[in-house]
């Protein structure tokens, strides 16, 4: 079963985006707060994270180079959403693995799993 893990600091989301993907057959923790982020990928080690990109206290910059070298870590998967318009340039200057753009149809975050985890 693939593991992902979920952040946002918007609860809503958390949940609504949980039971999507617990219905799709994913095993899923959620993350509320940036503390919560890498204590979570290393006791739950994901093979997904799908992060927003734009919560409070977040420095994607310093965060995924300190995710990717944590050598259990290693193949994670890092997808972000955002609303941002410069997202492509996010994407390339943080070294994320891919990216929706929100708002996006729910049914897009399973459709990029299962395009990196080849489900």
């Amino acid at each position: 079963m693939t593991r992902v893990l979920v952040v946002d600091d918007e609860e809503d989301v958390l949940e609504s985006t949980q039971i999507l993907l617990e219905l799709d057959g994913y095993e899923v923790q959620t993350a509320q707060r940036t503390g919560e982020i890498l204590p979570k990928l290393l006791s739950m080690r994901p093979q997904v994270l799908f992060q927003d990109a734009n919560m409070p206290g977040l420095d994607l910059e310093a965060l995924l180079p300190t995710i990717r070298r944590e050598a259990s870590l290693q193949g994670l998967v890092v997808i972000l959403f955002t609303a941002a318009a410069n997202a492509e340039e996010l994407l390339a200057r943080c070294g994320a693995d891919d990216l929706l753009q929100k708002p996006f149809d729910p049914k897009r975050i399973v459709t990029k799993i299962e395009q990196w985890t080849k489900k």
